[in-house]
Order: C-alpha cells, then sequence, then structure tokens
C-alpha cells in the first residue's frame, strides 16, 4: 500500500500544480517516473506505470477513465489533495520550499494543511510554519492560524503561537483588507487559538458607560425610512447605566453553562423554568398569518427538553466560536444568564469591568449595588444613537464596510469588535449587524413608557429584538427599527448584551 500511494502522489501533486482534473494514462506515467525519479529504461517503465494505473482503476477504484480515454481520481478532491500532500512531506527540505511558494495561492490551503499534519517531525513543521508567517502576507498568517489550530504539537515553539495571533490581530483590525476574505477569517481563527484582546478574553461582559440625561428615540414623520411603528420621535429620561461594549460571547455564555444555570430555577422566570423543562405552551395568537404561525410553532416545539441543556447551536463549530456572539438563545435563557451573572458577582464580590481609555478597568460604585439585566429598549437605543440621533451607531449614512449585515456577504457571525469604526457615540460595538439582540421589554406601541407594564418579566407577549444581524439589510440595522420575537423563538441570527444599573 505504501509503494502505490507512493507512486500516486507525485500525479496527484502534478494535476493540481498544473491545474488538471484529468489527463491521459501515458501522461500520468510519465510524470510519475519523471517526479519519482524512477530507474530503468523508460519505455519498460513508462510500461509498468500504466499497468499499475489500470490495475489502480480496475481494482481498487482510486481512478476512473473518461469517455475520451482520460484518467482521473475517483474520489472527493480531498483525497487528491491528501496524496499531493504526501508528495510535499516525501520531499523533506524540498518539500518545505515548494510548499512556501504556493501559500499565496488559496486553492493550495488544503493541501498545505494536510501537509503541515502530516510532517513527521515537529522541527520541519515548525520551520515551514515559522517562514510561512513571516515571508508571506496576510495569507501566511491565515493558514498558519488554521494549522496551529488543527495541529497541537507542543513541541512547537510557544512564541509561535503568540506572533500569529498578534498578526491575526492585525489582519482582523486592518480597513485597507476584505472583511468578507481576510478580517472576519482572522477573527474566526482568533476564536479558536485564543483571543488576546483584554475587552473579550475575560470570563464577564466589559461594559461601557451611559450618562443620565434626556435621549430622542424613534423616527419622525419626516424619516421615509421609518416604520409605523417607530413613531412618533420623542424624548426619554434615563439614569446612567452601563452596557455591555459587545454582545455576549460563547466563551462568556460558557460560564454560565458551566456553572448548572439551567438546572437552577432561581435564575429563571417562571415562565422561563416552565420552558425549560418543556412546560410552557406559548400563546401565538398574536401573529396573524396562519402559516407563519405555525411555522413558528413547529420551530419552537422542535426543540426537545435536553436541548434545552444549552443554547440550540451550542454543538455547531460554525457558531459556537469562543469570540462571536452566543446564538441559538431564547429571550428566556438571556434572562437566566443575567439573573445568573449579577449572583455571581455579587457572590464573588467581584467587580464589573468597564472600558475607559482603551483598557478595561473595574468598575467602582461607591458601596452600592448593581443590578444585571438585559436592557430596556429605550436604553438600547439610546445607547446605539446617543443623544445626537444617529440613523446608525456612527452617523447617518449607511456603511457596508462597518457592519455584518447581509450586504457584507459573510453569512455568518463574525468576532466581536470587528468594525471598531462603528462604534456608537458611547463606545459600544456591533450594535448593527453581526446578531439580533435581546431586549427586556415588551413589544408595545411608542412612545415608550418604563412604567406602563412593558418591562414586566413574568408578562406573556413578544420581546423586543434590536440591531439586525448578518442575516438582514441595512435598513434593519438602523438604531430606531423595531422588531420583536416570541420568548421562546431561538435562531443563529440573535443574541443578547448585557446592562448594569444601580439598585
Amino acid at each position: 500500500m505504501d509503494e502505490r500511494r507512493r507512486l500516486l502522489q507525485p500525479a496527484a501533486f502534478w494535476l493540481l500544480q498544473a491545474g488538471l482534473a484529468e489527463a491521459p494514462k501515458s501522461a500520468w506515467a510519465k510524470q510519475i517516473a519523471h517526479l519519482r525519479q524512477l530507474p530503468g529504461e523508460p519505455k519498460e517503465v513508462q510500461r509498468r506505470l500504466e499497468v499499475f494505473l489500470d490495475w489502480s482503476k480496475e481494482r481498487c477504484n482510486i481512478l476512473e477513465e473518461g469517455a475520451d480515454g482520460q484518467y482521473r481520481f475517483t474520489h472527493h478532491r480531498t483525497f487528491q489533495e491528501y496524496l499531493a500532500a504526501g508528495y510535499l512531506v516525501s520531499l523533506e527540505t524540498e518539500g518545505i520550499k515548494t510548499s512556501l511558494e504556493l501559500v499565496s495561492n488559496r486553492d493550495w490551503w488544503e493541501t498545505l494543511r494536510l501537509m503541515v499534519a502530516a510532517t513527521p517531525d515537529s522541527v520541519r513543521r515548525g520551520e515551514f510554519l515559522r517562514r510561512a508567517l513571516a515571508d508571506q502576507k496576510e495569507e501566511g498568517a491565515l493558514l498558519v492560524a488554521t494549522c496551529l489550530a488543527e495541529v497541537r504539537d507542543p513541541y512547537l515553539d510557544p512564541a509561535l503561537m503568540r506572533e500569529t495571533q498578534e498578526r491575526l490581530l492585525g489582519i482582523m483590525t486592518d480597513p485597507a483588507l476584505s472583511v468578507k476574505e481576510n478580517r472576519a477569517l482572522a477573527g474566526q481563527l482568533l476564536g479558536r487559538l485564543g483571543d488576546p484582546r483584554p475587552d473579550v478574553q475575560v470570563d464577564v461582559p466589559v461594559v461601557v458607560p451611559v450618562s443620565a440625561g434626556i435621549f430622542s428615540i424613534g423616527s419622525s414623520e419626516t424619516n421615509k425610512q421609518a416604520f409605523p411603528d417607530e413613531r412618533p420621535l420623542h424624548e426619554v429620561s434615563l439614569s446612567t447605566f452601563w452596557i455591555g461594549r459587545y454582545p455576549v460571547t460563547n466563551a462568556q455564555y460558557a460560564c454560565f453553562v458551566d456553572a448548572k444555570g439551567y438546572e437552577t430555577e432561581r435564575f429563571w422566570t417562571s415562565n422561563g423554568w416552565r420552558w425549560r423543562q418543556g412546560k410552557y405552551k406559548p400563546d401565538l395568537s398574536y401573529i396573524k398569518e396562519k402559516d407563519t404561525r405555525e411555522l413558528v410553532r413547529r420551530w419552537i416545539e422542535m426543540r426537545t427538553v435536553a436541548e434545552r441543556e444549552r443554547p440550540y447551536f451550542w454543538k455547531d463549530s460554525r457558531w459556537n466560536i469562543r469570540n462571536h456572539p452566543v446564538v441559538g438563545v431564547t429571550w428566556f435563557e438571556a434572562i437566566a444568564y443575567c439573573k445568573w451573572l449579577g449572583e455571581e458577582l455579587e457572590k464573588t464580590h467581584s467587580a464589573a469591568i468597564v472600558w475607559q481609555d482603551g483598557r478595561p478597568i473595574p468598575l467602582s460604585v461607591e458601596g452600592k449595588t448593581l443590578e444585571v439585566r438585559l436592557p430596556m429598549e429605550a436604553e438600547w437605543e439610546a445607547s446605539a444613537r446617543g443623544q445626537a440621533g444617529n440613523e446608525w451607531p456612527w452617523g447617518n449614512t449607511f456603511d457596508p464596510k462597518l457592519a455584518n449585515t447581509s450586504e457584507s456577504e459573510i453569512g455568518q457571525t463574525t468576532t466581536v469588535g470587528l468594525y471598531p469604526a462603528a462604534a456608537s457615540p458611547c463606545g459600544a460595538l456591533d450594535m448593527a449587524g453581526n446578531v439580533w439582540e435581546w431586549c427586556q421589554s415588551l413589544y408595545q406601541p411608542y412612545p415608550y413608557q418604563a412604567d406602563d407594564g412593558r418591562e414586566d418579566l413574568e408578562a406573556d407577549g413578544p420581546r423586543v429584538r434590536r440591531g439586525g444581524s448578518w442575516l438582514s439589510d441595512a435598513g434593519d440595522a438602523r438604531c430606531a427599527y423595531r422588531y420583536w420575537y416570541v420568548p421562546e423563538v431561538f435562531n443563529p441570527f440573535i443574541g443578547f448584551r448585557v446592562v448594569l444599573s444601580l439598585k
């Protein structure tokens, strides 16, 4: 088997290098003889190799012959890339040199990843990774990071990991690079390797202050982008509060899961605990369209009680990336997390963390106690718009380079803080796009009245979601745009952020 593989490896590499899917049998044999430098009389070597190729086709089903006599690999392209990787490994030092020449071509990344994984010793593996990181542009750093995330080699130089993380941070925040092709991938890889940002790596969500004041929320009659439920434009008076700099990440939510928050009744509303046990039957009568109502009902009931012990997409690596927003959580779960976090801070005498002057510092409230909760709708909108009443957090003109909405074509969540230039006036990020965010409030008409029952945690009814997501467009990401979900709904495009206020 090893000898057969040794003969097919150079053919796989040659086809990939030539950009061919298939070739005549004679060409296969010629390239294998050349790349493997097989000894013997050329015609006899060619004949033996063609016999071997026929045997591989007829007896092993590794190759197949097209109607025009062209030979190709039968199996998925990954099998061919696996063989090509083996060829590069077999070349040893020369294979490293050849591999470095291919790093900038992303079509070769799968082969190079397999090559790194198949390299039998840490010295050669480390040499390739160090040189790829040093000699290439963003492609080298992204490829090295992918390899480090997949091949945990304890004998590699620890400095390689640190240097790779630093390079990823630079790529992630470089406005000159493509978000879709480079920056979003760098953020994902940081989530797998460990995100060193001081406001992301902490277990407790970092918050930013929103000073007490009068804020305008809603939309005017002259705003052509506005929907009727955004009207009227009106003022609200808010006390000082602190809002999450980012949505809650998967890493932060994992602390709640690990602390058995799903098994502790006191963190849940009464309806939330009934939902957790599978005993809650939602009233969906306010969904007027019958087909939509039944679709929502089926989606909610699809989640079994066993799947209510964690976020719905918790075991899906596409969504559970440590520095991405947690998704697949109902409003009930978001409320329970906030209750748990508040109790945890009080129990452990841990200080909340506020982002100030470009660094995280303990939040001092001079002996007073803090309540952790979801933002009330007015607080969310005030945080996003500021007192200037921005249409989007950064201003009044939409820029697709500043938000993970459908216009970005990323097609999934991104690491929190990927768009530092899109900060709201209070310094909160990701308030437009990435994930919809649960608010505490019931969805009720404007003008906003905090004391009219809409902040009752035990009341039935749809809850407000804000901010748009990776699946929605720029209009949904406007600061004033209002929409709702039934509290039992869980999707891969809805998460939440916390608010801290004085009790």
